[in-house]
């Protein structure tokens, strides 16, 4: 079993997707058991190349040629995704609220991009993070909307590709893979 998760589909109005129709166009091409969760592009689903890299490609090529939309695709299988959900550091600090807990995933970085990553001049008083290999686990008590801890701050800090889920989320696409 693997999760994908589609960066910026169905947000404000853009990259519009049912999930109906994606599920009918990756079944098309051998994917299996697919479930969706909520309209954002995150999908639970089974398919028969074990290479997490060229499945993010296929979706890629998918997305691209049934809808013309050039999409971040990141996909784990369950392996990775039980990893992510066990080193959140804050889920055992009972001062920090979980609804205010995000988890950003991004592609894994060039290790010099890490070492030059600046952030705490840009974290909120409150905020906390916590970086493991490709997930940065935030804690945003002002809400993730007004934190500047974004995909786009990773994204020209790392200089690679990223996508953020509340742990709610996060839960719920653990699961869906059980």
């Amino acid at each position: 079993m693997y999760i994908a998760l589609l960066r910026g589909i169905n947000v404000n109005g853009k990259n519009l997707i049912t999930m109906d129709a994606l599920k009918t166009v990756l079944h098309g091409i051998g994917f299996s058991s697919i479930t969706t969760y909520l309209q954002s592009g995150n999908l639970v689903f089974k398919y028969q190349d074990t290479d997490k890299n060229n499945i993010e490609k296929i979706i890629q090529n998918a997305l691209l040629s049934e809808w013309g939309m050039s999409v971040s695709v990141f996909v784990f299988d369950s392996f990775d995704w039980q990893k992510i959900i066990n080193n959140n550091p804050f889920t055992t600090d009972h001062s920090k609220e979980t609804s205010f807990l995000h988890c950003t995933l991004i592609h894994p970085p060039l290790e010099n991009n890490v070492e030059t990553l600046t952030w705490n001049n840009k974290k909120g008083d409150k905020e906390a993070w916590h970086m493991e290999q490709n997930a940065i686990y935030l804690y945003c008590p002002s809400g993730y909307g007004n934190t500047k801890l974004s995909n786009i701050f990773f994204e020209k800090q790392l200089k690679t590709t990223a996508t953020t889920r509340n742990w709610k989320t996060m839960l719920a696409l653990h699961e869906l893979l059980k």
